[in-house]
């Protein structure tokens, strides 16, 4: 389920499917450091307007 070239991951969301497979949804905020170490101590801000993506992970083999 990992992935080295996915420095910045958050907010994983696991799922069991019919036949025992794991599925992993995940955000990859790509290069935005502020959001993905806490760095705005919970003063908010702009909206990040970089790249980010939502990312579906499967194993078939449940996580081995």
């Amino acid at each position: 389920m990992s992935n080295s070239t996915r420095e910045r991951v958050l907010a994983p969301q696991p799922a069991i499917g019919p036949k025992g497979e794991l599925y992993v949804l995940y955000l990859d905020v790509k290069d935005d450091r502020l959001d993905y170490e806490g760095l705005h101590d919970g003063a908010g801000g702009k909206p990040y307007d970089g790249e980010w993506e939502l990312v579906l992970g499967r194993s078939e083999d449940r996580g081995g």
